[in-house]
């Protein structure tokens, strides 16, 4: 079963020479995203060229891969989790807590491969399960949000009062 994908991809370095990087090492065509409003075709793949968009980017994905999975650790999974989407990332995982749990809650996937991730592509093409996973990734940010309130509660708490 092949999978039709559309894939947006947002490098951190959007510097005109890594996109030009990216966009030659793809075995496949890809248009950057500010050509696609001049573009007459739809296509498959699009680099981000652009810092600070990926907010508005989320919530029109389906499955959300986070980087950095396969160097020191990964990116923030914070960012789809709020927008409900099902998270992907490579193996080295295990120092971010919210990683672990969205894992052991099936809400995230971690990869180690090609394989691996066509895997998960296929499991989270059925609508049903996309859903299930994105909403019990959108449940744990919300039953662990608070930290700044409790945070300032304490200090304020511990700062002893002027009498």
């Amino acid at each position: 079963v092949a999978l039709q994908l559309r894939v947006i991809i947002a490098p951190h370095d959007v510097s005109e020479a890594n996109i030009n990087r990216l966009m030659k090492s793809l075995p496949f065509q890809a248009i950057r995203l500010s050509e696609l409003k001049n573009s007459a075709n739809h296509p498959r793949v699009v680099i981000i060229d652009s810092i600070g968009i990926l907010n508005i980017l989320y919530p029109l994905g389906k499955v959300a891969y986070v980087g950095g999975g396969f160097g020191a650790g990964i990116h923030n999974t914070l960012e789809p989790i709020a927008h409900a989407k099902p998270v992907i990332f490579g193996p080295h995982y295990k120092r971010f807590p919210e990683a672990v749990d969205l894992i052991a809650e099936k809400a995230a996937w971690t990869i180690g491969n090609q394989n691996d991730l066509i895997a998960v592509l296929k499991n989270l093409s059925a609508p049903e399960e996309r859903k299930r996973a994105g909403e019990v990734a959108f449940n744990y940010l919300s039953s662990h949000s608070g930290a700044s309130h409790k945070i300032t509660k304490y200090i304020l708490e511990s700062i002893p009062q002027n009498t």
